[in-house]
């Protein structure tokens, strides 16, 4: 059976448009092909996320749904290009969009995936950083935000691919697409490869949607900081400092990891550059990596400091904490 892209809304013979697949990999795999149906706008909502996403394609605003015909998983990624300074970064959230018409309500189930890819080309492979499997989506046509609450952090240069991975019956369509001013960017994949965990790239039929005569950006949308995260470089990385959950409440984990030996104190300050409690202070080797509790009930909400220091490293990391 042949499998197809499409869009949700039933439609007349005069609006149906078939593409062929143009990319090596889908010419390799039976035939496959695209179908291409126009359905109303949907503008999208506000994007809810930690200070606004700083990896974005999309205009805002969601012209269609795209989805597989007869069922099973759909792969659908952008492809990012950070300012090369900016690495090493931590990803601190995705946001997403659903469509209101692509049979996909709310409550189903999805799977972030985060590559960094070096030659720019994810048809070549690319590294997995992270995942976040089993999110339920929790509303439709405006921005719901995945949170890491451990931060993927990306230590090379080069692409960052930020995607989910939905599965269903025929006739759903989850994948939002703005299709104002293409980037060239947003990649679909699906068959052989694309229902394994973690997806392997490039699955069975893959390539940009352009190539598949769906020319658009996915609603995909991502937020990074560089905060936290030392330029420094070792033998065994980076040098690292995440706390997890933040904002916190009662009960947080500082994280720690230097790239050469050395003695660290991790310290906890106040608004007003007062150590408030002493985490950590004793000798890491290279690449070491110090999982560190610490309880925050007992303490006034506001914005505090974590700050780990050594002999060639210092590192902060802002968390709230919240009642």
């Amino acid at each position: 059976m042949t499998q197809v892209l499409r869009f949700p809304r039933p439609i007349t013979p005069l609006l149906l448009l078939v593409v062929w697949a143009s990319t090596a990999a889908a010419q390799e795999t039976d035939d496959r092909h695209l179908w291409l149906a126009s359905s109303p706008a949907v503008e999208a909502g506000p994007v809810a996320s930690m200070g606004g996403p700083n990896l974005v394609l999309d205009d805002g605003g969601a012209e269609d749904g795209i989805g597989l015909n007869d069922g099973g998983s759909l792969l659908w990624f952008n492809r990012f290009t950070p300012p090369a300074g900016d690495f090493p970064m931590r990803l601190l959230s995705v946001d997403v969009l659903f469509p209101l018409t692509g049979n996909f309500p709310v409550g189903s189930v999805f799977d972030v995936f985060v590559w960094s890819d070096a030659d720019g080309n994810p048809a070549n492979g690319a590294t997995l950083v992270g995942s976040r499997t089993g999110n339920t989506v929790s509303v439709l046509d405006a921005f719901q935000t995945v949170s890491l609450s451990t931060p993927f952090t990306i230590s090379t240069g080069g692409d960052v691919l930020i995607g989910l991975r939905t599965t269903g019956p025929a006739g759903h369509f989850p994948a939002a697409q703005d299709q104002t001013a293409t980037q060239g960017r947003s990649w679909a994949g699906f068959g052989a490869g694309a229902d394994v965990t973690p997806p392997t790239l490039p699955t069975a039929t893959f390539g940009t949607i352009d190539s598949f005569g769906l020319p658009g950006n996915w609603l995909i949308r991502g937020t990074y900081t560089t905060e936290g995260v030392a330029t420094e470089s070792g033998p065994n990385g980076v040098s690292e400092l995440r706390v997890a959950p933040n904002p916190v409440a009662t009960q947080g984990t500082a994280v720690v990891r230097v790239a050469t030996a050395q003695a660290v104190r991790v310290s906890l300050y106040d608004a007003l550059g007062r150590e408030v409690r002493v985490l950590l202070d004793r000798t890491l080797s290279s690449g070491q990596e110090a999982h560190i509790g610490f309880r925050t009930d007992d303490l006034p909400a506001g914005v505090y400091v974590v700050r780990a220091t050594g002999s060639d490293v210092s590192l902060v990391e802002r968390v709230a904490v919240v009642r």
